[in-house]
């Protein structure tokens, strides 16, 4: 039997249980026992590393096995003591020649404290959202610890470990750095940021390791919110989750076995303070204020009575809110760091915001893409605003609602101040209405160019926001005013309508003298389409962010609008 050494390590405000006692090679060359990380918030557990049963190994025989295995062997099969290399082939050989193929996390067959740091580290993955399977976390402590009839560490295992260390080690930095979806990088390049890569050249030592690594992780006030929740609620997936309230609604007064329940959920998730054992199964008074706090989170109205709608929302599983709350967390990783001004749009959230300094400056209510037509996920760089704007009307649109809604009224275009073009050339000759047998034409089989002239009328309102992209999307203005009143907005074919459009130029373009409010406004009311290029060009991220923090902790889940969830899930799988 291996004798086993119980140490405690606080880490993250967890407390861990660390036992084992493989011999750690320090820059002094004194050994100290490898500290193995337990989380108590739903991580991995980090089993004992006995002593190493090598001796006498020199780094000579693991610099070939290295070599040989990345040159050779894993161009044909990447895949050693079963863990499948997540990085490509290419970046591990270009890191180890530059080693001169030297073993990083190893030194005369015995594991530096590199090792112990990164292995804490990713046993910590679940914080993020991630996870330490990911990582060839089992794989690595397996081979580290292996048991009584176990072969020691050979050659070609410590062979084996130092690639699969140097493989986790720099996905879990790229994929804290850029999303495991790796979608920050096109955030990124397609807002002209910088695009420097965690890439590390090297290993440093132990604290080192961390601190570097800690750097890349989202330093923003929704990312770190969005984490405290997740350890929150991974501790209460733990213990059991939470109580499901079956029946029917639940008022002040009711004495029931189910209030008991509904006070334990409410308890556990801070809406409640406290329980009173001998009134536990009574509907009173603190109850029904925490019943009204949960229902002010998530947006319902607040009635105090536990109805239909929030007992359907409490009865959500603590494990489907920690993944949403993972998915989120994936996606503030997209967002480039350090930014100091930037517009954002929060599609489920019908929001637009203005960030300058990492204060909200400017927000308003927006219209998004129909659940058949959704508002894509991106970024872009914002130059032009336009006033008084003409509709060049996307072929969607003219095949099938413009053609359609015109063969049932032959004078709806001319009503909409739409001219029609013989073509899709600059200089195609405009053609009159009357010149079509709207009764027969295919609307699949429409051929000609469609503009809406400026004006009230206009589809795109008096203002246009443009930031050049792929999908075709921008910001605008809108006749159709009513539906800001409308607590879900999903009405667009993809572009965002803007509230207060106006107030959104004026604020881009204030210390141009040119174009102050009133300006805009007179060049508004003269109906001349007007192009203003900004001069200082501003990065827009359309998001899809789906879980809000509050400032005292409570988080409100949004409805995934278009189902972006499920798909973005199987992309995080297939890194």
């Amino acid at each position: 039997m291996k004798q086993k050494t119980n140490l405690i390590l606080l880490a993250l405000g967890t407390c861990f249980i660390l036992s084992g006692c493989i011999p750690v090679v320090e820059q002094t060359g004194n050994a100290v026992p490898v500290q193995d990380a337990v989380s108590s918030s739903g991580n991995q557990e980090t089993p004992p590393l006995p002593p190493s049963k090598t001796s006498d190994i020199s780094d000579k025989p693991v610099r070939a096995i290295i070599e040989r295995k990345i040159s050779h062997d894993m161009k044909a099969a990447p895949v050693l003591q079963g863990g499948k290399i997540i990085q490509k082939v290419k970046t591990l050989a270009d890191f180890y020649s530059g080693q001169a193929w030297c073993p990083v996390w190893f030194k005369d067959g015995t594991p530096l404290p590199s090792a112990t740091a990164f292995l804490e580290i990713i046993a910590r993955a679940g914080d993020e959202g991630l996870s330490p399977l990911d990582y060839h976390y089992n794989i690595i402590t397996n081979l580290l610890c292996p048991d009584e009839a176990s072969s020691p560490l050979t050659d070609e295992i410590i062979a084996d470990l130092d690639i699969l260390l140097t493989d986790a080690c720099q996905s879990y930095a790229s994929h804290l750095r850029w999303g495991k979806s790796g979608r920050g990088k096109e955030f990124a390049q397609s807002a002209l940021q910088s695009d420097e890569s965690p890439f590390l050249k090297n290993i440093p030592e132990g604290s080192q390791l961390k601190e570097i690594i800690s750097g890349f992780v989202p330093v923003n006030h929704e990312y770190t919110r969005l984490r405290q929740v997740l350890i929150r609620y991974r501790q209460i997936e733990t213990e059991g989750g939470w109580p499901v309230i079956q029946g029917k609604a639940l008022s002040k007064g009711n004495k029931d076995l189910r209030v008991a329940s509904l006070k334990k959920r409410l308890h556990l998730t801070g809406e409640l303070e406290e329980i009173i054992p001998e009134h536990e199964d009574l509907f009173d008074t603190e109850l029904e204020a925490a019943v009204r706090l949960f229902q002010k989170t998530q947006k319902l109205k607040e009635t105090g009575i536990a109805d239909t709608a929030t007992l359907k929302l409490l009865n959500v599983s603590v494990t489907e809110r920690i993944h949403q709350i993972s998915m989120d967390l994936e996606r503030w990783r997209w967002m480039p760091r350090n930014l100091d001004r930037y517009i954002l749009v929060d599609i489920p959230d019908f929001s637009m915001r203005v960030i300058e300094d990492g204060k909200e400056v400017l927000r308003m209510k927006t219209i998004v893409g129909k659940v058949k037509n959704p508002t894509p996920i991106f970024s872009g760089r914002m130059t032009i605003i336009e006033l008084n704007p003409t509709w060049n009307v996307p072929v969607s649109i003219i095949r099938k609602e413009i053609v359609p809604l015109t063969k049932k009224d032959p004078s709806y275009i001319s009503r909409q101040r739409i001219k029609i073009y013989q073509d899709w050339r600059s200089n195609a000759k405009e053609i009159s209405p009357d010149s079509i047998d709207w009764e027969n034409v295919n609307p699949e089989k429409f051929s000609y160019r469609l503009v809406q002239d400026p004006g009230g009328h206009n589809s795109l309102g008096r203002v246009k926001f443009l930031f050049p992209n792929v999908h075709d999307i921008y910001m605008h203005d809108t006749p159709t005013r009513s539906l800001f009143k409308r607590t879900e907005r999903a009405f667009s074919h993809g572009c965002v309508r803007l509230e207060h459009p106006v107030d959104l130029a004026e604020h881009l373009l204030k210390g141009n003298n040119n174009w102050d409010r009133q300006q805009i406004q007179k060049r508004i009311r003269s109906g001349q389409r007007t192009t203003i290029i900004l001069r200082d060009p501003i990065p827009v991220y359309m998001t899809y962010f789906l879980v809000e923090i509050d400032d005292s902790g409570h988080p409100y889940f949004r409805k995934d609008l278009y189902g972006y969830n499920r798909p973005l899930e199987k992309e995080k799988k297939r890194k």
